[in-house]
């Protein structure tokens, strides 16, 4: 499936259509079929790996902005110290290890398709991102409100889209 559609793969939530369609070739055009093969087949929803997953339906590069993403939010929290280092510290590493281990278990599962798994993996993300220093800062910069209210609804609409 990823080497038909590599680098934009085949769209949100394409997976199970895509993935049923593929198995159900495979079956009318293959000359031996395993008996342990068809015990296997089922209607599958979703990739038992959730990188097979995002590189599937958003290609190789969906999986290089959710990794990049991933990476310098985690690498940055990692370089940073805030005041208090006693308790950010232990908080941090908490924090570090609850997002590691989802993306472990993601390997060998699909934690990010449920829900509740889903908002801690970004809360904990976003957590991670308050101890990022930034490289530059925008300063003076004025916004009418209208714009601000614009730009705010295209990004709630391009998340609505996403799902």
């Amino acid at each position: 499936m990823i080497k038909d559609k590599p680098l934009f793969g085949f769209g949100t939530m394409q997976f199970y259509p895509v993935h049923n369609e593929y198995q159900a070739n495979y079956f009318q055009n293959s000359k031996t079929i395993d008996a342990n093969e068809l015990l296997v087949a089922d209607n599958i929803e979703y990739a038992f790996n959730e990188f097979i997953q995002i590189t599937t339906e958003y290609g190789i590069v969906g999986l290089i902005i959710f990794s990049t993403f991933v990476v310098l939010i985690l690498g940055n929290s990692a370089n940073y110290k805030l005041n208090n280092p006693y308790i950010s510290e232990i908080i941090k590493i908490g924090i570090w290890a609850s997002v590691l281990s989802i993306l472990i278990t993601s390997f060998f599962s699909y934690p990010l398709h449920s829900i509740p798994t889903t908002i801690n993996f970004f809360v904990f993300l976003g957590f991670l991102s308050s101890y990022y220093y930034p490289l530059f800062e925008f300063k003076n910069i004025n916004c009418s409100g209208f714009f601000k209210i614009f730009l705010l609804s295209g990004i709630l609409i391009f998340i609505f889209f996403l799902l």
